[in-house]
C-alpha cells in the first residue's frame, strides 16, 4: 500500500495553476460581467429561506467588494506578474468575506446560511465563466482560471467561518462574564434581606412585620434578578440568532394601552397616545415581544427625562405597514452616538457621564424583535438635552421564520 503524500498547500497550488495559464481573458471577461453576475447573485439570494420577506437584508455591501478582490487576485495571477500568494493572505478578501459574515450574524443567519451564499457566488461566477470562454480559449487557461477561482472562493468561505466562530466565542464569552457581573448585586440582596429576616425571627420577641417587610424586599430582588437574567439570555439569541417570534392577529392600540398601565402611576400620567381616526392598527405580530419593545421604549423615555415631562405615543400606518413613535423631551442622543445606538452593549455617551444605571442591552433587544418582525427601528435627537424620538415601523404581517 502506498504511502500516502502529504497535501500541497495552497500557495504552491495557486503557483502551480498559474505557471502556464494566461487568466487576462478571464478577468476581462468577468469584470464586464460584473453587474450581471452581482443581480444573479442577489437574485438568487433573496430565494434562499433565511431571506424571505426581508428583501433588505438579502442586500449586501461586502459581496461587491469581495468580487472586485477575487478579481484583483487573478489579476495578479497571470504569468507576466508576480504570483499572487494564498487568498488567506489577501487584505481585500479577508476584509469583505468576514465583514459579509459578521453582518450576516448581527442579522441572525446561521453558519450554514453564510456557507450558502457563498455558494451562490461560486455558482454565479462559475457560471459567468462558461458563458465567456471562447471557442479557441486553451484547455489550460479555463482549467486555470475555475481552479484558482475556487481557492481563492474557499479561502474567503474559511476567513468567513472562522469571524462567525470567533463570534459566537465572544458571544459566548460575553454572555458569561455579564451574567456573573450582573447578577451578583441583586444575589447579595437576595441574601442580605433573608439574613435580616432570620435574626428578627430569632429574636425572643420576634418582629414578625419587619420580618415579613425583609422577604419581600428579597423577593423584589429575587424578581429583578429574574427580569436581568431573561435579559441576558433574550441577547444572546438575538446575537446567535436564535429569537423565536409567535405570531398572532395583535391590536396595536390595545397592546400600547396595556403597556403603559404596567408602568409606574406617575410614569402612566406623563404618557399621551395619539391614534388617528379610523386607523386599524392590527397585525399579525408577537404581542409579547412587542410589548417588550415598547415597554423598554417607555421605560427609557422616563428615565431619560425629568419627571412630569411628557411623553408622546404617536400612530400612524397605511395598508402594508404601522408606525409608533415614542417622543420624550430628556437628555438627548449626540449625534456621534446615533449610529451605534442599537449595538450590544452600547450607550449614549451622555447616559453614562450623567451616571444613570443600564445594559446597553435593551435597545439591542429591541433592534433584534423589531427585525425579526420583518421591520425597522431608529432613533433622532436633535442633541444634548434636546429630547429623543424612537421609531418602530412594522408590516401588519410578520415574515415566516426561516426553518432551522
Amino acid at each position: 500500500m502506498l504511502e500516502e503524500q502529504p497535501s500541497i498547500d495552497v500557495e504552491k497550488r495557486v503557483e502551480g495553476y498559474t505557471r502556464a495559464t494566461d487568466l487576462a481573458w478571464v478577468t476581462r471577461a468577468l469584470v464586464a460581467r460584473r453587474d450581471e453576475i452581482l443581480a444573479r447573485w442577489l437574485d438568487a439570494a433573496l430565494a434562499q429561506p433565511f431571506h424571505r420577506g426581508r428583501r433588505d437584508h438579502a442586500v449586501a455591501d461586502h459581496i461587491p467588494p469581495l468580487f472586485d478582490a477575487l478579481i484583483g487576485f487573478m489579476q495578479r495571477a497571470t504569468p507576466r506578474a508576480v504570483q499572487p500568494g494564498a487568498p488567506l493572505d489577501d487584505a481585500a478578501i479577508l476584509a469583505a468575506a468576514q465583514g459579509h459574515a459578521l453582518t450576516r450574524a448581527d442579522q441572525g443567519l446561521q453558519p450554514s446560511e453564510v456557507l450558502a451564499e457563498f455558494r451562490l457566488l461560486r455558482q454565479e461566477l462559475g457560471r459567468a465563466l462558461r458563458h465567456a470562454v471562447p471557442e479557441d480559449a486553451p484547455s489550460s487557461d479555463v482549467v486555470g482560471a475555475e481552479l484558482l477561482l475556487n481557492d481563492a472562493l474557499d479561502g474567503a468561505t474559511a476567513l468567513a467561518l472562522a469571524a462567525l466562530t470567533a463570534r459566537l466565542e465572544q458571544v459566548r464569552e460575553e454572555f458569561l462574564a455579564t451574567t456573573v457581573h450582573e447578577i451578583r448585586q441583586p444575589l447579595t440582596r437576595i441574601v442580605g434581606f433573608l439574613q435580616l429576616a432570620e435574626r428578627v425571627l430569632d429574636r425572643q420577641d420576634p418582629d414578625l412585620p419587619r420580618a415579613r417587610a425583609n422577604l419581600r424586599r428579597g423577593r423584589d430582588a429575587a424578581d429583578q434578578m429574574g427580569a436581568l437574567l431573561a435579559t441576558l439570555v433574550d441577547a444572546s439569541r438575538t446575537a446567535l440568532g436564535g429569537l423565536v417570534l409567535q405570531p398572532a392577529t395583535t391590536d396595536l392600540v390595545a397592546l400600547l394601552r396595556e403597556t403603559i398601565a404596567r408602568l409606574e402611576p406617575d410614569a402612566a400620567e406623563r404618557v399621551a397616545l395619539q391614534v388617528p381616526r379610523g386607523l386599524q392598527a392590527t397585525g399579525r405580530w408577537d404581542g409579547m415581544r412587542l410589548a417588550q419593545v415598547f415597554g423598554n421604549l417607555l421605560s427609557n423615555a422616563r428615565k431619560y427625562s425629568a419627571p412630569g415631562t411628557p411623553i408622546d405615543i404617536r400612530l400612524r400606518g397605511d395598508a402594508a405597514t404601522v408606525a409608533v413613535s415614542v417622543a420624550d423631551q430628556g437628555i438627548g442622543i449626540p449625534a456621534e452616538d446615533l449610529p451605534h445606538l442599537f449595538d450590544r452593549y452600547a450607550r449614549a455617551s451622555n447616559a453614562t457621564e450623567q451616571g444613570i444605571e443600564g445594559l446597553g442591552l435593551g435597545l439591542y433587544l429591541c433592534r433584534g424583535i423589531v427585525e425579526a418582525h420583518g421591520g425597522r427601528i431608529w432613533a433622532e435627537s436633535a442633541g444634548r438635552g434636546r429630547g429623543a424620538t424612537m421609531h418602530v415601523e412594522l408590516p401588519r404581517q410578520t415574515p415566516p421564520a426561516a426553518p432551522r
